[in-house]
């Protein structure tokens, strides 16, 4: 496990936490596979994950109890914390497990979490977005103004050298 906060990675993003574990030295290549299909279903701001074993199972191609063999030996490896998930239906008198909720370890896999860094690249790409909507809008209006100008009739009069008020007078 790495203590030292210079040597953690910062992510900020699901695909990036996926990537990390696929380029760890450190962890078994079994764990690998069900790491990465666990942080496919990843949320970095709530630290957690719940997809089923069934649907690990697709992701990775292993069964269901080799999924279930995985998950604890990861667990006892210090890579994740599994947690019965409970969830009452309507029709439920109690609640019922669904799934299992899974922590993944950012500190035993070399990575932490930066909430700040997460939320300042959603803003820059909500302002990038917002700007491109503005510069289709502004382009647009010139399209019109240089259709409408390019449909409006041309001016007949003859060219005049003098203005009308050149002449003019004010009343005494």
């Amino acid at each position: 496990m790495t203590s030292s906060n210079q040597a953690l990675t910062d992510i900020t993003h699901h695909n990036q936490l996926a990537d990390h574990i696929i380029k760890s030295v450190t962890i078994p290549r079994q764990l690998k596979t069900v790491l990465v299909a666990i942080a496919t279903f990843y949320n970095l701001v709530n630290d957690n994950a719940f997809p089923t074993r069934k649907e690990l199972a697709k992701r990775t191609g292993y069964s269901i109890n080799y999924i279930t063999y995985l998950i604890a030996y990861a667990c006892r490896e210090g890579f994740l914390v599994s947690t019965p998930r409970f969830i009452k239906g309507e029709r439920d008198s109690a609640p019922r497990q669904s799934s299992n909720n899974y922590r993944i370890i950012l500190s035993a896999i070399g990575a932490r979490f930066s909430k700040a860094k997460a939320m300042l690249n959603k803003n820059l790409r909500q302002k990038k977005k917002e700007d491109e909507m503005q510069e289709l809008l502004r382009n647009e209006r010139v399209d019109h103004a240089n259709q409408l100008l390019g449909e409006a009739p041309v001016s007949e009069q003859p060219y005049i050298d003098t203005y009308e008020w050149e002449g003019y007078e004010p009343p005494k």
